[in-house]
């Protein structure tokens, strides 16, 4: 894919092909961002056209060069991603960058290392790639891909131009989902929703376990206006055991959640969650009655579940258990529900 036919990230892909035109290209750039954005797929098209043959401001797609960076075979076109079974990048992987950038290209103009996630490299990995950010070497691109900006160090962040992607519009997602397969327009544009601006997070959102968890979180979400403790738990039971499966229930919560908040504070809803108010319009109204504050109070609660379960182990089973005492307001304050009937 050529630099022209990136989609959705205008300003980006404007701001690369200006430097190339001019000749000033950084050394290294940050490309920041969701996953399944774009972020490696603008890498390699931007590699593509620093190395194509045929030498102009784009890639031509065609020649030897760009179909080895396509196929990820070019000698000076690499990638340092985290080895299998890792959770970080080692040191010793920056080292070996560092050898690999320091001879010239082999067959190409430029010698292009890519380092995806970058944000999980180890501190002693990011340290030692202040050296060659600090002295770039001629005709030597890095580019860092990372979801997680604030992650990098900021003498890392300080040394590479940063480039903002921006999250995809449901409008150019949802084709790109009915084009990979028998997708309905209804499911690719609920998944489109969940995706919250990624293509790759929309994908997981295809099946029919989406209505699902959108049921799931409907009824623990009643559980605010009504007296159904026990259908709260049984939901709770379902998901129970499983991490995974845990923290997509939480994730259902809060996008339902928030399109009850915004809702409540535009009632005609926004574009954004149409599909939403197309498919659950009546469950989504009783919900945002329950008012802006109460609501954005749940969606933090909420968040803060989902980061203990997945960032500091904690049980799945007791952390939803806890999050339904907070939707429920057992913890002292009204429940969230309790604002949809006005004195």
């Amino acid at each position: 894919m050529t630099l022209s036919e990136i989609i959705g990230q205008n300003a980006v892909v404007d701001t690369l092909r200006r430097t190339i035109a001019r000749g000033t290209l950084h050394h290294a750039y940050i490309f920041s961002g969701l996953p399944g954005v774009g972020k490696r797929t603008t890498a390699l098209a931007l590699a593509q056209t620093l190395n194509c043959e045929s030498n102009g401001r784009d890639a031509c797609d065609l020649c030897s060069s760009c179909r080895k960076i396509q196929h990820e075979t070019h000698p000076d076109v690499f990638t340092v991603g985290l080895p299998e079974g890792k959770k970080r990048i080692p040191i010793d992987d920056i080292r070996d960058l560092e050898r690999r950038v320091a001879t010239r290209p082999h067959e190409g103009r430029t010698k292009i290392a890519i380092i995806d996630p970058a944000d999980l490299m180890t501190e002693p990995a990011a340290n030692a790639l202040l050296k060659t950010l600090e002295e770039p070497r001629p005709a030597t691109l890095l580019v860092l891909l990372t979801a997680r900006l604030d992650a990098l160090l900021p003498t890392v962040r300080s040394r590479c131009q940063i480039l903002r992607f921006r999250p995809l519009l449901p409008d150019i997602i949802v084709p790109m989902l009915r084009r990979s397969g028998e997708v309905s327009d209804e499911l690719a544009s609920l998944a489109a929703v969940f995706g919250g601006g990624s293509l790759d997070k929309a994908t997981l959102f295809l099946g029919e376990q989406t209505r699902t968890r959108i049921d799931s979180a409907l009824a623990l979400l009643t559980c605010a206006f009504e007296a159904t403790p026990l259908r709260g738990l049984a939901v709770v039971e379902t998901a129970r055991r499983d991490r995974d499966e845990a923290l997509a229930l939480i994730e259902s919560l809060i996008i339902m959640s928030s399109a009850a908040l915004l809702l409540s504070v535009d009632p005609d809803g926004s574009h954004a969650i149409r599909p939403l108010l197309e498919a659950y319009r009546t469950p989504l109204s009783r919900i945002a009655a329950a008012g802006p504050e109460r609501l954005a109070a749940f969606i933090a609660a909420a968040e803060s579940t989902a980061a203990a379960i997945s960032r500091n182990n904690a049980n799945p089973q007791l952390a939803l258990e806890g999050l339904l005492v907070t939707l429920r307001g057992r913890d002292g304050h009204r429940p969230v529900g309790s604002g949809f009937a006005h004195p």
